[in-house]
């Protein structure tokens, strides 16, 4: 049985000559859909500063001057602090109106300061330890007269702390036996997981002693079982790895008290066409705005629990089939020997399997007893019908309220208990929603997909299928056929629906970057960069004296026009640049050179400075938007007070609503404050489409063919109602799930990668606020590896504008986030290998700004300014340490900050 793993202490061979300074949070090395950025620096909290922020307007760094096309960046700068910080974009953490002294390292009241990490208060305690729930005043557990099934279980702590026992359920009703269970544990909030084996006696209980626990000590503590070998497949043994939920005891006291039950939790899910480890799981079916969506209500007894499904379709649905406590091994969740082969299909996907009663009315339910404080229920349904459907597998511990991903390894999610949990194809890695999602939240998700996917200029509506169905019968290197499916006609633009909006395929679009969404975001992710051939997705965004528009082209520069010549026709040639690494390894580099060619209506103006952009990908941003100011803004360190090198700094930027200053937290340069306000932009900038938040095109004060063409236009394309959709979509994709957390290789770039101080821009933790206005992404434990604030990047990556956006110039760029890196390339450049669809995808990505990285590796070669030290370290470590870096930066993890959570995710 694989024990959970721990960080083992190495030896960092670096280069005693380099310099460990400077974090940078690498603009561009984002792969979120893709780019690694990492930064060097100290691991400690900043100290003090009373550097204030900019107000509307305002130029802190005042006249830059030029070197090499490059803005040099003043030192300091101060001006009045913003009244207004967060606003109702960021989620609104009851401070809104009140001054956040910008502090680096310190936290406002109702913040307490957790591994470096500000934290609202009422999430933990102001000693860092999890803090209790309480109990409903009389609530007592159910008596479990009835016993329980072989999953279920009990414990004991012993109240001096020396050990822990578990003691299994009987094996009863088609359950395995528990033949081998790990403890996992950690002691008053410190975040350092300890492993242990425990042992079985005759009485088939499990034992295992703790070391340094002393009672009153806070135990955080999971169990890890292995249930015996159940054979699914021929020739192939497996045995289910099962977790159980983690618990939270005061040693010396008793029991973790149970929450009041029942406890009622709902949510929604959707309609998959196969199985999990089969290719045509993870797409959205053909007919997902159909309504082959259901809602899903779970009442908890403590010892039972009973589920009631209501399909939301109105196609007539013959029967549900509940199927429960999982089997199979590898393939899905974890197994020994050996990984379950794709494509094949378990005889028996569950132990249990039942129809569920139809109550009438479009309802079934199903009643489940024999259960346990603690325990896993992992089931799927299915729906009969003229056609079959499939759904997800669901997780939930008793006791919770909330359903959770298997695995409880801290290491194995981004997103804590909102994270994804199994995803078949890597090239669906980015699409999938969270699973606590509720049947509201999911319809206008879905409402927002539509939208996202509706191409303005063929009306039709992009939903990938898989490439491949599964290839039984053929062997590899077998003519695999291909599933050719057209992409059919938007619901948008077709009649007779619940998207139905023939006007807004209508609307009047004078120029644009794309005719979709999804045409630069493709299967959310980031855009192509150009090649020989086109400009692929890259926008080319136009900076003219502090930020102002050019006059005669606005803020970007259109590729595509509805009707005409488009305002430009650019070309992009590569220039490579040679280097090598200190062990003498040989690496090249390129950097774009840019044609504008043809400018359709006149030269740009003189102060008018030119960047390309790639589009950034969409997942995870929810979590981002849910994070509060005041954990971001803890961050800030704008002139480098503590002397460590590293001086990031918020981005402030005028609300296109109220003209306040707020914090921004998206695109390379943190230019946008919300979901909505990125939205908007987007579909006014790169589609060409108005809405209330930007109801005028942008026409240019001369271009009197765009002003004539839109004088007609009475009222904003998009309404309030669709921006709402398309931000519910945004903010309700999760991050793919980690692939490499057991790897030895990555345990030890995750040494590395906090040696050479890239986690001092890269930090790992935020926690998102318990007052953002979507419940299920509130009090989360995210890990998206960013600061989100502004660093100089140096000469290399550095625009030749003095600002660009906000308050953000030329040389500076937002950290961007690392999660999910490794799953990029999957969505970017779908595999052609039906056998072996994950195992190669084309190589390479696309990283940075401008896309000119085509690796991790030139990723963090670029680095440069505040980064310059890391870029260095890592220039300086032998190609094996290199490659271990790599291996951990595709999907970095790192010790969570424990976080009590209590009770149903509608209480936080």
């Amino acid at each position: 049985m694989k024990p959970l793993t721990k960080t083992p202490t190495i030896a960092v061979a670096i280069a005693a000559a380099v310099q460990l300074v400077a974090c940078g949070g690498s603009s561009e090395t984002s792969m979120q859909t893709g780019s690694p950025s990492m930064m060097p620096g100290s691991n400690t909290t900043n100290g003090s500063s009373t550097s204030m922020m900019p107000t509307s307007g305002q130029n802190p760094n005042g006249p830059s001057t030029s070197s090499g096309g490059s803005p040099a960046v003043a030192a300091g700068g101060t001006s009045a602090l913003p009244t207004v910080m967060g606003g109702s974009s960021s989620g609104g953490t009851g401070n809104e109106g009140n001054q956040l002294a910008a502090l680096p390292g310190l936290c406002p009241d109702g913040f307490v300061t957790c591994d470096g990490v500000c934290m609202e208060s009422s999430l933990i305690g102001a000693d860092c330890r999890p803090l209790m729930c309480d109990v409903a005043a009389g609530a007592t557990p159910p008596s479990r007269a009835s016993g329980v099934y072989a999953r279920g279980f009990d414990w004991d702590v012993a109240a001096d702390g020396s050990a822990v026992t578990f003691k299994p359920g009987p094996v009863g009703n088609a359950l395995s036996a528990t033949i081998g269970v790990d403890l996992g544990y950690r002691v008053n909030g410190v975040p350092q997981m300890h492993t242990v084996k425990m042992t079985s006696g005759a009485d088939g209980v499990f034992s295992a002693p703790l070391e340094g626990v002393q009672p009153g000590d806070i135990l955080s503590f999971y169990f890890h079982q292995l249930v015996d070998e159940n054979t699914i497949i021929p020739d192939q043994g497996g045995q289910p790895l099962i977790d159980s939920m983690w618990f939270d005891q005061v040693v010396g006291q008793p029991h973790t008290p149970e929450p009041a039950y029942p406890i009622t939790a709902k949510l929604a899910g959707r309609f998959r066409d196969r199985h999990p480890n089969e290719e045509r799981y993870d797409h959205f079916v053909d007919t997902y705005f159909a309504g082959p969506t259901f809602d899903l209500t779970f009442v908890d007894n403590g010892d039972s629990i009973d589920v009631t499904v209501a399909p939301q379709a109105t196609m007539e649905v013959q029967a549900v089939d509940f199927k429960y406590f999982e089997c199979f091994g590898a393939g899905y969740g974890g197994g020994l020997p050996a990984p379950t082969p794709l494509c094949s299909t378990p005889p028996a996907l569950a132990a249990i399997g039942s129809r569920m009663k139809d109550e009438g009315n479009s309802t079934w339910s199903y009643h489940i007893d024999k259960l346990s404080y603690g325990q896993l229920l992992d089931f799927e349904l299915t729906f009969v019908r003229s056609r079959t459907y499939y759904t997800e597998w669901f997780h939930y511990f008793v006791g919770s309220g909330r359903f959770q991903p298997k695995t409880q390894n801290p290491w194995a999610y981004a997103a804590g208990d909102q994270s994804v949990e199994n995803v078949t194809l890597d090239e669906f890695g980015y699409a999938q929603h969270v699973p606590n999602i509720t049947p509201q939240e999911l319809a206008n998700f879905v409402s927002g997909k539509v939208l996202f996917e509706a191409d303005f200029d063929t009306h039709v509506g992009y939903n990938p299928p898989t490439t491949f169905d599964c290839p039984r019968g053929l062997a590899p290197g077998s003519d695999v056929p291909t599933i050719v499916t057209p992409p059919p006609q938007s619901p948008m633009f077709t009649e007779g629906n619940s998207f139905t909006n023939i006007e807004l395929g209508n609307a009047i679009r004078p120029g644009s970057s794309g005719s979709s969404c999804f045409s630069c975001h493709h299967l959310d992710g980031k855009g192509m960069p150009a090649d020989e051939t086109s400009m692929g997705n890259e926008l080319i965004r136009l900076f003219g004296d502090n930020g102002a528009p050019d006059p005669m082209y606005g803020t970007v520069l259109d590729q595509h026009a509805q009707t005409g010549a488009p305002e430009a026709t650019s070309t992009v040639t590569w220039q490579t640049i040679p280097g090598q690494f200190a062990d003498g390894t040989a690496y090249e580099l390129r950097k774009p050179v840019l044609n504008l060619g043809t400018l359709r209506d006149g030269d740009l103006a003189a102060t008018t400075h030119v960047s390309m952009r790639v589009p950034r990908p969409v997942f995870g941003t929810g979590f981002l938007e849910a994070v509060a100011p005041e954990t971001i803004l803890a961050h800030a360190d704008p002139d480098d007070m503590n002397g460590d090198g590293v001086s990031g700094r918020p981005n402030f930027v005028a609300d296109p609503t109220t003209g306040e200053m707020v914090l921004g937290r998206f695109d390379w340069k943190a230019g946008t404050a919300s979901l909505r306000e990125q939205a908007a932009m987007a579909f006014n900038n790169d589609i060409g489409v108005t809405s209330p938040l930007f109801p005028e095109h942008r026409c240019g004060t001369s271009q009197t063919n765009c002003l004539n063409l839109v004088a007609a236009e009475q009222t904003p394309a998009l309404t309030n109602t669709d921006l709402d959709h398309i931000v519910s979509y945004m903010r309700g994709l999760s991050v793919p799930p980690r692939h490499n957390y057991d790897n030895a290789d990555a345990i030890v770039g995750k040494t590395l990668f906090e040696g050479i101080g890239c986690s001092n821009c890269h930090i790992p933790n935020l926690v998102t606020s318990t007052k953002f206005e979507v419940p299920e992404l509130r009090g989360l434990n995210i890990q998206p590896f960013t600061d989100m604030l502004l660093h100089d990047m140096g000469d290399d990556l550095a625009d030749d504008a003095d600002i660009e956006e906000g308050t953000a110039t030329g040389r500076e760029w937002r950290t961007p986030p690392l999660w999910g890196n490794g799953t990029g390339a999957a969505v970017m450049f779908p595999s052609i290998d039906a056998f072996d669809p994950n195992g190669h995808p084309p190589s390479g990505g696309v990283y940075l700004h401008d896309g000119r990285a085509r690796s991790i590796t030139e990723a963090v070669l670029w680095h440069g300014g505040e980064a310059l030290g890391m870029r260095n370290a890592f220039v300086a470590l032998p190609e094996a340490q290199r490659k271990q870096l790599l291996a951990y930066v595709a999907y970095p993890f790192a010790d969570q900050i424990p976080v009590r959570r209590c009770g149903p995710m509608s209480t936080q």
